[in-house]
């Protein structure tokens, strides 16, 4: 495969890193095999993007070239079906539960559009799938306006993922989903965890929701964000360097790009940078597909 330098829009460049995305899988071959890419459409709008595929071995490449291509010729109305398996448009994908990352992190801080993950949840629902969740990084409060990051779509998942902040420190996550749900489960089948539900934990988790309301941190995430993204503009209009500020109450990143234009990635003055915040006392680090984010996600009692 090309490296990066070498792709164009409407063409997708694999990436080994990115694990936030969409999942289509191809029918009636005998093994998966996970792909990442970096999809960059037409109208300059940017997915990573997760294919889980079956081994077709020689002509493996050559199929995911093709399923590239065609997404990236979609207009962005038609690229939201076409990755959540609707049959009016020809690619040979389907979901059965769909994960997902309402503000993803590790694929660089990405805000999507008003209305996108609402038509996500549409289409994946039509296919009988369910809608998961995955608050593991922004959620209890870290957004400010809500107190799950789901909830800025306006949308309601079917399970919800919860872990590390839930208990600051703590080892501590939970699977939150309706009664219905967790009967299924009641199938025969055997799931056993040593430390699920004990006390320590249940105690902390609740210590760590009990601080958040009484200290309104929720509150503060919203007002410091304000505050934070402010300072962060300022920058921007002084340095080209900073193609794009983006996210949500105390969830931030910067895109650091060479040139606004072509956005190409500027990894390695991102990367100076970190180190150099580092040296001052300041912990931030790189996200993204092309490791040039910046994340700001410092903790919800930041004075």
């Amino acid at each position: 495969m090309p490296d990066a330098s070498q792709w164009t829009a409407g063409k997708a460049q694999q990436v080994a890193k990115g694990h936030y995305g969409f999942e289509a899988r191809v029918r009636d071959l005998p093994s998966y095999d996970d792909r990442n890419f970096l999809l960059t459409t037409p109208d300059r709008r940017r997915f990573v993007i997760k294919i889980a595929l079956r081994d077709t071995g020689s002509q493996r490449d050559d199929f995911i070239r093709e399923v590239m291509a065609r997404l990236a010729g979609l207009p962005f109305p038609k690229l939201i079906p076409a990755l959540a398996g609707d049959p009016s448009v020809e690619l040979e994908a389907g979901v059965r539960a769909r994960p997902i990352t309402h503000l993803p992190g590790t694929g660089g801080q990405v805000v999507f559009p008003p209305g996108y993950l609402a038509q996500v949840y549409a289409h994946v629902r039509a296919t009988g799938g369910l809608c998961i969740a995955d608050e593991v990084q922004h959620g209890f409060g870290r957004v400010g306006s809500h107190y799950w990051g789901f909830e800025l779509h306006g949308v309601v998942p079917d399970i919800v993922t919860v872990g590390k902040s839930f208990g600051n420190g703590h080892p501590l996550a939970a699977v939150i989903t309706r009664p219905e749900i967790a009967a299924a489960f009641g199938n025969g089948m055997e799931y056993f965890n040593t430390f699920g539900g004990n006390p320590v934990s249940a105690a902390a988790g609740l210590a760590v929701m009990g601080v958040i309301e009484a200290g309104g941190l929720q509150a503060r995430a919203l007002a410091m964000g304000a505050q934070r993204r402010e300072e962060l503009e300022v920058l921007q209009d002084r340095h080209a360097l900073i193609g794009d500020l983006r996210g949500a109450g105390l969830f931030l990143g910067a895109e650091l790009v060479q040139d606004r234009e072509t956005l190409a990635p500027a990894r390695r003055e991102a990367a100076y940078v970190v180190e150099a915040l580092r040296r001052r006392g300041i912990l931030l680090s790189t996200d993204g597909p092309l490791h040039n984010v910046i994340k700001i996600k410092p903790p919800l009692v930041i004075q």
